[in-house]
């Protein structure tokens, strides 16, 4: 994991209600650093997870991605499948 979380840290991630920085990881996970004061995310950093101690200022709240969303989101995805149609 901590292979990726360096190819994919500080990637910006949108979603439609919020937008955060991938900031850290766990072995399930990674951690976005999101600048909201909503109280929809987590401000208490879990002891099983790394975060950039750029990240650990209290103006960030956390909340775990997906890794499929990091790679659909950076076109990861789309460049490392390629499809034989011809068989």
């Amino acid at each position: 994991m901590k292979e990726l979380y360096e190819q994919f840290k500080n990637v910006l991630i949108k979603h439609p209600h919020y937008e955060g920085v991938v900031c850290g990881y766990n072995e399930e996970h990674f951690l976005l650093a999101v600048e909201t004061g909503s109280c929809d995310f987590f401000y208490l950093i879990p002891s099983d997870t790394f975060v950039s101690p750029e990240y650990t200022h209290n103006k960030y709240r956390y909340v775990y991605e997906d890794e499929s969303e990091i790679l659909k989101q950076t076109g990861t995805i789309s460049k490392s499948l390629k499809i034989n149609c011809n068989g």
